[in-house]
C-alpha cells in the first residue's frame, strides 16, 4: 500500500552511455524486504540515487550492512539508516569519504544528515495542547541495529522532554513497539485495554505506518478519530491524504535528505571540507482529519 503510493512520485532514470564520474557505495541497513515495507527509508535511498546519477555516479547498492563488501574498490559511501559504534568504526577505517543519513554520527567526528526531531516534538506537543488536550500520550517505535545494539529513539526523548516542561507527562501513556502497522496496531490495543475511559485524548505515533495499526484498532473499538482521540504521525507519505480519516502528521523530506548527503560526500571527495559536518534537516506539521481540538472537556 504505502510503496505504491510512493512510488508514483519516484521517476526513473535512465543511465547516460558516458565514462562515469566513480562509483559511490549506498548501504542500506534494511534488507530489501525490510526497506519495501519503509517508505521512509526508501525515500532516502530515492534520493540519493537520483543526486549521484545527476552527478554521473555509478551506484553499487548494499542491502543490510552484512552484505557490505570491504574488498571492494569504490569511492565513497552514503549509509542510510541505523548503526552500532563499531560497524561506524569499520566504515571509517577504509578511509574514504563517508556520510550517514539519519543517525547523528558527530561523535565518530562522521559527516551526517538527519531530521530535526526535536523541533518535530515540539511542534507536535504544543500543537495538542494549544487545542485543549491534556493527556497525551505516544505510540514510540523500538529499533535495534543489525549486531544487536539498541536505538535511543529521539522522538521519544523529546517527547517526554517537551511533557514534562508542561507538567504533563504520563509514563502510562507511552506504548512501544516495532516501526510497523501491525505493530502500532497492538499497541493501541493495549493501550485501550488497560487505560478505558483515561485513555489519553491525543496520540503522537512515531511512523505514520505504526499510526494507520492504531487509527485501526480505534475504529475497531468504536472509538472515533478525531472526535474522541487525535492522531498525529511522523515521516509523511503520498498515501496519507487519501486515508480515512486523512493522517495528520509531520512531513519530512525524504528525498531532499538523500539528495543532500550526496552533496555533502561530493564536498569531502573533493576536500572542500576541513571538518566533519551534520546538516539537520527541518519539517513541517500537516494538519488533516485524523487531529482536532478537544471535543468532550470529560474525556
Amino acid at each position: 500500500m504505502f510503496e505504491v503510493a510512493d512510488s508514483l512520485n519516484y521517476t526513473k532514470y535512465k543511465k547516460k552511455v558516458q565514462a562515469t564520474a566513480g562509483t559511490i557505495s549506498v548501504i542500506q541497513w534494511y534488507t530489501r524486504e525490510q526497506e519495501i515495507n519503509d517508505l521512509y527509508y526508501l525515500s532516502i535511498r530515492w534520493g540519493v540515487e537520483k543526486r549521484l546519477r545527476e552527478n554521473n555516479y555509478e551506484i553499487q547498492n548494499v542491502f543490510s550492512y552484512d552484505e557490505f563488501d570491504y574488498n571492494k574498490k569504490i569511492d565513497g559511501i552514503i549509509a542510510i539508516g541505523k548503526y552500532s559504534s563499531s560497524q561506524i568504526s569499520n566504515l571509517k577505517s577504509l578511509h574514504i569519504p563517508l556520510v550517514v543519513v539519519d543517525s547523528d554520527t558527530m561523535r565518530y567526528e562522521i559527516s551526517c544528515v538527519i531530521t530535526d526531531f526535536d523541533s518535530s516534538v515540539f511542534k507536535t506537543v504544543s500543537h495538542f495542547i494549544s487545542n485543549g488536550h491534556k493527556r497525551i500520550g505516544m505510540i514510540a517505535g523500538q529499533e535495534k541495529t543489525t549486531d544487536n545494539e539498541n536505538i535511543c529513539d529521539e522522538r521519544e526523548l523529546s517527547f517526554k522532554k517537551y511533557m514534562s516542561i508542561n507538567k504533563l507527562l504520563n509514563p502510562e501513556y507511552i506504548f512501544k513497539g516495532p516501526f510497523n502497522i501491525d505493530s502500532g496496531y497492538d499497541l493501541m490495543n493495549k493501550a485501550i485495554k488497560k487505560l478505558g475511559r483515561n485513555l489519553p485524548t491525543a496520540f503522537f505515533v512515531a511512523s505514520d505506518e505504526l499510526a494507520v495499526g492504531a487509527i485501526r484498532a480505534l475504529e475497531e473499538q468504536h472509538i472515533s478519530v478525531p472526535d474522541r482521540v487525535s492522531i498525529i504521525g511522523f515521516n509523511g507519505s503520498a498515501i496519507d491524504q487519501y486515508l480515512s480519516p486523512s493522517l495528520s502528521t509531520i512531513d519530512v523530506d525524504k528525498k531532499e535528505m538523500g539528495a543532500d548527503a550526496v552533496d555533502l560526500l561530493l564536498k569531502l571527495k573533493n576536500k572542500k571540507l576541513k571538518h566533519p559536518v551534520k546538516l539537520t534537516i527541518g519539517t513541517k506539521l500537516l494538519l488533516r482529519e485524523s487531529s482536532n481540538s478537544l471535543k468532550n472537556e470529560g474525556y
